[in-house]
């Protein structure tokens, strides 16, 4: 099957209601271009145009998305000179990324009306990636559906001098039965418009208002934000109790009343994904196990992003990733 590489994003639980449309544009996109890219057993590249061509061919579902009303939501305000030399230590007390982490959550999700087993694992790499002037932690998370590979990710973190975590673009992959399809990705300031955003704040509390994820413009669809729903709270998964336990809410511009629910302990990060409103997937997912990996394995882990990496085209115009010094 032709590769092909595009532009895009999408992201773990608020990604799962945009994927189906999304993907779609992007398949639809790799349709029309195979018979030019067929002679090539090398990725090519989809222009931006092709996919929003691509977008208003498919189903009025996908199509109007594009066309979703403007909401006047504010967005984060991103400087480089709030980031220091410190950007990559990110001791965040809810958002610990230390890199040789490596989590693992299982449970399940609907698809097209069935209940399927869900896997994703997230490892911090020991790569850095220099970003909108700023040093950001890669991290790779991979999406296993009936144990399949759906997704693949590098999503690139960083943590400003007010104990901010940001989030400032992704990788992201598309697989079917071990089969690589698409690859598609967004940083601040590439497409023109794409901002950076913040994942948590360095003490958030109720009634907090809530913030900007990231913002990425059509056909990227990136419009999550959050906000906190409970604090100090006491939930039991596979790998133990945890108490003082935060409660994110994560939600986009295009279905704002279908929730992601986001179980945030101290000292760890996530332990539990839960879902309220009307949120097609359902996504649930614990945390089944958490560890640090080797340094072998975290060399090995870090090899494998890099040549994920490689597959994204679009980055001719971003500087590699590099082994942290």
């Amino acid at each position: 099957m032709t590769r092909v590489v595009v532009q895009g994003n999408y992201k773990t639980g608020a990604r799962k209601r945009r994927r189906t449309a999304t993907w779609a544009c992007i398949l639809v996109a790799i349709a029309a271009c195979a018979s030019a890219c067929s002679s090539s057993s090398e990725p090519s590249a989809v222009t931006t145009s092709a996919i929003e061509a691509a977008a208003a061919s498919v189903a009025p579902s996908v199509a109007s998305i594009t066309n979703v009303a403007p909401v006047e939501w504010t967005y984060e305000d991103f400087q480089s000179s709030n980031f220091d030399e410190n950007s990559v230590t990110i001791d965040n007390k809810y958002y610990p990324v230390i890199p040789g982490t490596r989590f693992e959550y299982e449970g399940s999700t609907i698809e097209e009306g069935k209940t399927v087993p869900h896997r994703i694992t997230f490892a911090v790499t020991n790569l850095t990636k220099r970003i909108g002037g700023v040093n950001t932690v890669v991290v790779w998370e991979s999406d296993f559906s009936e144990g399949d590979l759906e997704e693949d990710e590098l999503t690139f973190l960083a943590q400003d001098k007010m104990g901010n975590v940001w989030h400032m673009g992704e990788y992201s992959e598309l697989w079917d039965a071990g089969e690589f399809l698409a690859g598609r990705t967004w940083w601040v300031g590439n497409p023109s418009g794409a901002r950076a955003g913040i994942m948590m704040k360095p003490d958030p509390k109720p009634p907090m208002p809530d913030w900007s994820e990231g913002f990425a413009p059509a056909p990227f669809f990136w419009t999550d934000r959050a906000r906190v729903r409970e604090a100090d709270q006491t939930t039991t998964v596979p790998t133990g109790t945890f108490e003082g336990v935060l409660v994110i809410e994560e939600f986009n511009q295009e279905e704002p009343n279908a929730i992601q629910l986001k179980y945030y302990a101290p000292g760890v990060g996530v332990v539990r994904v839960g879902w309220a409103g009307p949120d097609d997937s359902k996504e649930s997912l614990v945390m089944v196990r958490r560890d640090k990996l080797t340094p072998e394995k975290l060399a090995e882990l870090s090899k494998g992003a890099l040549e994920l990496e490689a597959r994204a085209l679009s980055y001719t115009t971003a500087e590699p990733s590099v082994m942290r010094k």
